[in-house]
């Protein structure tokens, strides 16, 4: 049996979560990021170190994009599979679009950030720590 030819709501959804994703990553990096939907499908190329995905199934569209690199994508990868977890570098997420989600039993509402992930053994995390005060 031959697959359909993608509708042009398709090719308009999949534009849609493309410019969703990409939201979630400062402009001057939204060019070379590669943009997947979280069941894994490319929907875009790209030549840097970030991935970046629409809001997850389950919240309001728009509320929680993010775009990560390689260490990071590693985590969700590990964190999905529930697999052992390890890195070798400094890794960093960005969410300019806000943060929407789940955390421990708690629901929370974040504005635009960026995440680091670091293994202990990598090394210190004082030169990326806020000053306070």
């Amino acid at each position: 049996m031959e697959e359909a030819a993608p509708s042009a709501a398709d090719d308009h959804a999949k534009e849609a979560m493309i410019a969703e994703a990409l939201s979630a990553v400062p402009a001057s990096m939204a060019a070379s990021a590669a943009v997947a939907d979280w069941e894994g499908n490319v929907l875009k190329e790209g030549t840097g170190p970030f991935t970046c995905l629409p809001t997850p199934a389950g919240f309001e569209a728009g509320t929680s994009p993010m775009c990560m690199d390689g260490p990071w994508m590693g985590w969700a990868n590990a964190w999905g599979n529930k697999t052992d977890f390890t890195i070798d570098r400094l890794g960093i997420s960005y969410m300019l679009a806000g943060d929407e989600g789940y955390y421990g039993q708690e629901f929370a509402v974040f504005g635009p950030s960026s995440m680091p992930v670091v293994n202990a053994e990598v090394g210190s995390m004082a030169p990326f720590a806020a000053r306070v005060g």
